[in-house]
């Protein structure tokens, strides 16, 4: 598990992915009650996402944010008709 620096260096992570998919995707907070890592973002056509869980389990996992980002953006395309 991180230390303590570590998980506010992941909170952070998480609040610009969360800036981000608000201002590129229009994702909304859903909701941000008890555990930060829960706190949900829904998108325009209903797909929820959970930034900071998401910025913790992709560290965890050595998962990629590039490849994530990139399929909720094929999802906004399909969504859109284009």
């Amino acid at each position: 598990p991180p230390t303590t620096d570590g998980w506010k260096l992941l909170r952070c992570y998480g609040h610009i992915l969360a800036e981000i998919l608000a201002k590129d995707l229009k994702a909304a907070w859903f909701s941000a009650d008890g555990n930060d890592g829960l706190w949900s973002m829904q998108l325009p056509w209903k797909t929820f996402v959970f930034p900071l869980g998401k910025v913790y389990k992709t560290a965890s996992q050595r998962d990629s944010l590039v490849t994530y980002y990139d399929a909720l953006l094929e999802d906004k395309l399909r969504y859109s008709g284009r």
